[in-house]
């Protein structure tokens, strides 16, 4: 659900059979701050998804300090819910993208290197389950 019209974005949603969509963060300040843009047309690009595909998967890549708070994760299993949507997926911390900065000359940045731990991903699944495990398969990988 990229910051694309959704016009173009319709016209897959019929051919895939599930549609990953990633949201980075809930407040759009921090949204575009960290990923370079507001994310109130991915917002409303998942929200309208939701009305034309029943199986879709929310993908929250966590970032120490940016976005794996307690309220921005409870903010985003409250949207994902409220859109109709099943399925949220908390993604540990990678740096895999790092390369991708360095092969563009670019500086990549400077998060934590640590990826969370087993046990904190437990404990925010089951922070989130706790409210929302009702209306949303809540899981992390």
């Amino acid at each position: 659900m990229d910051n694309v019209d959704f016009p173009c974005i319709s016209k897959i949603i019929p051919l895939v059979d599930t549609l990953f969509v990633d949201i980075k963060h809930m407040d759009a300040q921090m949204h575009k701050k960290f990923a370079g843009a507001s994310n109130e047309r991915i917002l409303s690009n998942i929200r309208q998804a939701a009305n034309l595909h029943h199986n879709i998967i929310v993908r929250v890549p966590l970032i120490p300090s940016v976005n794996d708070n307690d309220e921005n994760l409870y903010l985003t299993a409250e949207f994902v819910a409220n859109c109709g949507i099943g399925k949220l997926e908390l993604l540990k911390y990678n740096n895999l993208g790092a390369s991708k900065y360095v092969q563009l000359g670019a500086t990549p940045p400077s998060f934590s290197c640590v990826p969370q731990s087993n046990d904190e991903m437990e404990s925010k699944t089951a922070f989130l389950s706790r409210s929302f495990g009702r209306d949303l398969s809540i899981f992390w990988s």
